[in-house]
This record gives structure tokens, sequence and C-alpha cells, in this order.
């Protein structure tokens, strides 16, 4: 289904997404909860608490639902309250009428940790099969890292990106991790004096080429979905007449050579590196303002602000290749952005099919200011307690 609207001058024609929209939460021995539960009671949720009450930790324990892990790089482990040796996140999901309970739990027993998820009472048997079910996508502060670090956390948040729009891609990328790490570990016992099995490594390189081919297939033409898209909300957030060019730019050696001829020619050089030196495991994502590297020229500013339009354009990609509205989840969104970008946000963000949208924020004296006019329901956190405003 198809509706038109009118923003900055121009019209747009919305597809309209199934929306899922978590409705409860309950949070057992997670971080800094001990047992509190919320209810979401409106699309547009603001949960408002001084820092280091707890907000995020909310946002946390959605993406543990939605995608298995933390938002951070931290362990389940360390995710468990200071004393206790589990704990559980249990939310209710509607989605086309139908409310389904998901609940995933840690626990750690002899020095191990044990995940597991739950839907309507029934576990997942393997992890990779929940992403995708109920979207998520969430903008925080340190998804800045994504501009300011080296490439791997570029490679990953794309891969696990694209994951969630196609199942076959995931498969792919769990079949060339697996034979990189079987790949690498030959090379690593030759470069550290044993005989290397040349036809065991072959075998190896076999099993990368083609999920490499079709991966990076892939990936170009994501790319091309992507920048289109980019552009539109970045401009949106800016102004169309003052905004600047941006783009995400895909580097990768299979553009320019055929996947043989890049393990034959790397071969003698992994064989001394112990490693696997070329392939799609290497390959770089830049982000580009007006044909520059934002990380390099970009503003405080510019820098966030194409980060919200990057994870907009997530958000709008991931409806449109799965008919799935995902949940937006905003950390701490009105840092570094001035008034007006900062209502241009609300304004996408509260229109267009985006379904719900949870933001947090510290004040409450801002939060009443910037969300004047708008439709919304509110939850006050502090020192782990959780009550409505």
């Amino acid at each position: 289904m198809e509706c038109e609207i009118k923003s900055f001058g121009y019209n747009y024609k919305i597809r309209l997404f199934l929306s899922v929209h978590l409705k409860n939460l309950r949070l057992i021995n997670f971080k800094n909860y001990a047992d509190q539960s919320v209810h979401f009671t409106h699309d547009f949720m603001a949960v408002v608490g001084p820092n280091g009450s707890g907000k995020t930790n909310l946002l946390e324990a959605l993406n543990y639902l939605s995608l298995t892990r933390p938002l951070g790089s931290a362990g389940d482990a360390r995710n468990i309250r200071l004393g206790e040796n589990f704990f559980s996140i249990i939310g209710q999901f509607e989605s086309g009428g139908q409310v389904t309970e998901v609940r995933c739990t840690a626990e750690v027993k002899e020095g191990q940790t044990k995940k597991e998820i739950r839907v309507g009472g029934k576990e997942c048997r393997r992890l990779a099969d929940h992403i995708g079910k109920f979207p998520v996508v969430s903008l925080v502060p340190q998804d800045i890292e994504l501009i300011w670090e080296a490439g791997e956390s570029r490679r990953k948040f794309f891969d696990q990106w694209m994951s969630q729009t196609d199942r076959s891609l995931m498969e792919d990328l769990i079949r060339y991790q697996q034979a990189l790490k079987n790949r690498n570990v030959l090379l690593r016992n030759h470069r550290d004096g044993a005989k290397a099995d040349m036809e065991l490594l072959k075998f190896y390189t076999g099993e990368m080429k083609e999920p490499a081919v079709r991966i990076h297939r892939f990936r170009v033409d994501f790319i091309r979905k992507i920048n289109p898209v980019l552009n539109g909300f970045y401009a949106r957030l800016i102004s169309p007449e003052t905004a600047e060019q941006v783009a995400v730019r895909y580097d990768s050696e299979l553009s320019e050579i055929q996947i043989d001829e890049l393990f034959e020619a790397a071969l003698d050089r992994d064989l001394r590196a112990g490693r696997t030196t070329r392939g799609p495991h290497l390959d770089e994502f830049m982000f580009l303002l007006n044909g520059e590297e934002v990380r390099k020229f970009g503003s405080q500013g510019q820098q966030k602000s194409f980060l919200v339009a990057l994870k907009l354009t997530m958000h709008r990609l991931l409806s449109e290749m799965t008919g799935i509205s995902p949940i937006l989840l905003l950390d701490d969104v009105f840092d570094k952005m001035d008034d007006l970008r900062i209502s241009n946000l609300l304004s996408v963000t509260t229109g267009e099919g985006f379904g719900q949208v949870i933001l947090t924020e510290s004040s409450p004296e801002r939060a009443r200011e910037k969300l004047k006019g708008f439709t919304f329901g509110a939850v006050g956190v502090e020192k782990g307690l959780i009550k409505k405003l």
C-alpha cells in the first residue's frame, strides 16, 4: 500500500509496512535492573532520566530480543546484575494484530555462559534464525566509531544490516568465515614451522570462493540502493538547499580481479604471513561528504547528521526489503544537533510509516521542549527504577 506526502516542497510516495510494536518489557537481573517492567503506551516513547540511570539499558534489552546480542562489545555475562548468575528479558511484541512473547535468558554456570531465545515459548535452536523477525534499528553515541575506527567495524555493520534483508547472505557469510578461520589455522601453523597440507589448503580456499563472489555482488547492489536514500534523508535533516552530497563507497579488489586470480596471486604472501591477506573480509566501506572522507573533513555536527541519515536509511531499506517496519531506537540523539535538525528528525520519524520510535533524553525539560507539538508517551528512569511520567 502506498500513500503520498509532501515535505520540504517535494512529493514522496511512501509504502506502508507491517510494523512491529513493543507493548511490554520486563527486565530481571539485567544490568542495573533487579526486576522492573515498563508498558509502552504510544508509537513514540521518550525514556527520560539522568545519565547513568539505565535509559540505554532499556534499548540494549530490546537489542537482545531482536538481534540476540548487546549494543556494544561486552559479553553476555557482563550484562548480568552484580551478584546474580543470570538475566532474563521478556518482551511482548504486537505485529499484524498478533502478540508474541520473546524471552532472552543468559545464565552463567560452571564458568560458562549459556544464552537462550524463546519465541512464543519455543526455543530457537539457532540464534541466527531469530534475527530479522522482530527488527530494531538503533542509533547510539558509540556509533560514532563507525566513522572514526578502521574498516572492520564498518564491514561488520554493513554485513549485519544486509543479513537482516536476505537470509542466504547470512548463510554465505557464515560459510565464508568458517572456511576463512580453517584456512588461517593452516597458514598460521605453516608460518610457525609445520608442513603445509596444500591439498587441505586448496580445499578451504575452494570453500571460500563461491560465497566470496556472492557476498561481493550483494554488497555492490546494496550500496547502489543505499546512496539515493541516504542523500535524501541527509538533505531532509539539513534542508535540501544547503545539504552536502553524502555517499557510502564500497572498495573491493573483486571489482577489478576474478576470485581465482585473487587467491592464487596472494598464496605466497599468505604462507609467509600466516593468514589470508586478500578477500572480501578485508573490503572497505568509506563514508563520504562531497567526495571526501567524513572522518577527516566533517564537523561534529556533519558526522552526527551523517550517522542519523545512515540509520534512517537502514530503517527504510529494512522496511522495503522485508516488508516489516523496525522499531527505531534513538539514544541521546539531540546531542550535537541544532534545533532545525532536531525538528526535521522528529518530523520524519513521527510520520511516513516509521512505526514505533523509542528515544532517550537526560533532561525532562529538554524532552518537553523538543517534543512539544508531537504526540508521545513518556517513562522515567532513575537508579534502576522505572516509573510513569
